[in-house]
């Protein structure tokens, strides 16, 4: 498997998380709003002018801005 940075994905593409970066609070965010290791992301839709991503994370659908989602690591 590839490991890519969720933002370099493009609209229908899946991955899994295999990492989330920040310090704890961060993390702590990231995984309250569903992002945990080993959970299926699929992006739906990137907006070009806001750069915010529409996502499927584990069966909800979530708008996360760029800078967060830049935070996340997938296997494609």
């Amino acid at each position: 498997m590839m490991q890519e940075n969720l933002k370099n994905l493009k609209s229908a593409c899946v991955g899994y998380v295999t990492h989330i970066g920040g310090n704890y609070a961060i993390k702590r965010h990231m995984q309250n709003a569903g992002f945990r290791v080993g959970v299926k992301i699929v992006v739906l839709n990137v907006t070009p002018y806001t750069s915010n991503y529409l996502l499927d994370v584990g069966g909800r659908v979530k708008a996360i801005k760029k800078m967060a989602v830049s935070l996340i690591t997938v296997s494609i």
